[in-house]
C-alpha cells in the first residue's frame, strides 16, 4: 500500500469515520481524506520526510464538533501512530467546493 492508502485505512478504521485516499467532494460528519503537505529532504540528502494530513469533516455545530473531536481523538491518533508521527490535532475550518465546514486536521510526519 502507499502511504495515503496506509492512512486512509488506518483513519478508517475508527468507528464513524470514513477518510479516503484523495480529496473528495463531502460534508458528512466523519467523512475525510488524505493530503500530502510538503515533502522535506532529511539530512542526509538520501530521503525525504513527508508531512500528511488526514482531514475530517466534525458536525456542523460548533459545540457538537468539539464534543465528536474530543470523542474520536485518541482513537484516531492510536490508529494513525503505526503509520506516521502525530503531530498535531488542529480543530479547523476546511474549505471544500461548497463552501467552509468545521473539521479535524490531524498532522503528521512519515519517512520515505
Amino acid at each position: 500500500m502507499t502511504a495515503r492508502q496506509d492512512l486512509a485505512a488506518a483513519a478508517s478504521s475508527v468507528a464513524g469515520v470514513k477518510v479516503g485516499p484523495y480529496y473528495r467532494q463531502t460534508t458528512k460528519t466523519g467523512d475525510g481524506w488524505v493530503e500530502l503537505q510538503r515533502s522535506d529532504r532529511d539530512d542526509t540528502g538520501f530521503g525525504f520526510m513527508d508531512r500528511w494530513a488526514v482531514k475530517v469533516i466534525t458536525p456542523q455545530d460548533l459545540r457538537a464538533a468539539e464534543e465528536w473531536i474530543e470523542s474520536k481523538r485518541e482513537a484516531l491518533t492510536a490508529a494513525l501512530a503505526p503509520h506516521m508521527v502525530v503531530t498535531a490535532l488542529v480543530p479547523a475550518v476546511l474549505v471544500i467546493d461548497q463552501g467552509s465546514v468545521p473539521g479535524l486536521v490531524i498532522e503528521g510526519s512519515r519517512a520515505h
